[in-house]
C-alpha cells in the first residue's frame, strides 16, 4: 500500500507541460576516460570524434561532462591523455568547444580518476587538470538558471567491511572546506534562481540497501542544498543510468522510455552511463517550472 502511494505521488509529479520560451537545452556526458594507450576504453577516441555530429543533431546550448575526462591524470602519462582529450575539442580564451566556430562549449569538472597515475591508483592532487582544462570547481549563470560545478575528490573505500566483503564503488574524499563555502556564497548570490549542482560522484546513490560511490560529505553538502532550495544534481562514475526523485518522503528510481517533465517540488539526482565506455548521453532540458529529462541514447557505429 506504502509503494502504491508513494508510485501515485510519482505519477502526480511527473505530467505534461505547455511549450515555453524560457528554457536551457543541454547535453549530459561523463565518464569519458582519454586514454592515449586505448587498452581500457579503446573506443573513447572514437566516441569522442563523434560529439560534433551528436551536437549538430541534439542542438544543446552547451555540453556538460561530469568527471573522469581522462583514464588517468597524473604524471607525465597522465598529460598524454589530457593531449588527447583536448585535441578533439576548440579552444579560444580558456574555453573548450566542440565544434570549430566556437558555438557550443563544453564545461568539465574532475573526477576520481583525474587523481589516478599510470603506476598509481590515488594522487591527492591534481596538478595536470589545471594545466590542461582549467578550474576545479566554478559556477556560471544562463538566465534564470545558475550551475554549480564541485570536485568531490579522489578515490576512498569507507568501511569496506560493512559491506558484507564486497566492495563498493569508491566514494569521492568529498568537499574541500574552501569548496563547501563557495557553494554556499554562490547559491545564496541567486537565491531565486533554478539550481543545478553538477559533481562527478553522485550525492545520493541506493543500491541494495546501502549508498554506493557517493563522497564522504555528501550529507553537509545537502544540508547546504536544502538550504537555498536546489532541486537538481547532475552527476557519473557509476556508468548506469539512474534518475532519482526524492518528494520529501520517499526516493524512487525512475526508468525512463520517453522524455519526461518533473517539476521542481521534487529534488532530481541525475546519473547518465559512461560517454568512453559505451557512447552514452542523454539531453536535459531546463524550464522555469520544470525540467524534461531524456532518455540516454548511445552512439551507433
Amino acid at each position: 500500500m506504502k509503494y502504491l502511494l508513494t508510485l501515485f505521488i510519482l505519477l502526480l509529479t511527473i505530467s505534461s507541460f505547455p511549450d515555453e520560451n524560457d528554457k536551457i537545452r543541454f547535453l549530459h556526458i561523463t565518464d569519458l576516460h582519454a586514454d592515449f594507450i586505448g587498452i581500457m576504453y579503446p573506443k573513447s577516441s572514437h566516441y569522442l570524434s563523434k560529439l560534433k555530429e551528436i551536437v549538430i543533431k541534439t542542438t544543446p546550448l552547451f555540453v556538460i561532462s561530469s568527471g573522469d575526462n581522462v583514464e588517468f591524470g597524473e604524471r607525465i602519462f597522465g598529460e598524454k591523455n589530457y593531449l588527447t582529450l583536448t585535441n578533439m575539442f576548440f579552444k579560444s580564451n580558456d574555453n573548450f568547444y566542440v565544434d570549430e566556430n566556437l558555438s557550443t562549449q563544453i564545461y568539465f569538472v574532475p573526477g576520481n580518476h583525474e587523481y589516478h597515475s599510470i603506476t598509481k591508483i590515488t594522487c591527492t592532487d591534481i596538478p595536470n587538470y589545471r594545466k590542461f582544462i582549467g578550474k576545479e570547481f566554478y559556477s556560471l549563470s544562463y538566465g534564470n538558471f545558475l550551475f554549480i560545478f564541485l570536485n568531490t575528490g579522489y578515490d576512498y573505500y569507507w568501511k569496506p567491511f560493512d559491506y558484507n566483503g564486497l566492495l563498493p564503488d569508491p566514494e569521492g574524499s568529498g568537499l574541500s572546506k574552501e569548496q563547501l563555502e563557495f557553494l554556499e556564497r554562490a547559491l545564496n548570490s541567486k537565491s531565486n534562481f533554478i539550481k543545478v549542482i553538477i559533481t562527478h560522484h553522485p550525492p545520493v546513490n541506493y543500491n541494495s540497501g546501502i549508498e554506493d560511490g557517493i563522497f564522504l560529505n555528501n550529507k553537509e553538502f545537502l544540508e547546504i542544498c536544502n538550504k537555498y532550495d536546489v532541486n537538481i544534481f547532475i552527476s557519473g562514475h557509476t556508468h548506469k543510468d539512474k534518475i532519482y526523485i526524492y518528494d520529501g518522503t520517499n526516493t524512487q528510481l525512475l526508468r525512463l522510455s520517453e522524455p519526461t517533465n518533473i517539476t521542481y517540488d521534487s529534488k532530481i539526482f541525475i546519473q547518465t552511463p559512461s560517454f568512453g565506455w559505451e557512447g552514452a548521453y542523454r539531453i536535459i532540458e531546463l524550464n522555469s517550472n520544470y525540467i524534461t529529462i531524456y532518455p540516454v541514447e548511445k552512439i551507433k557505429n
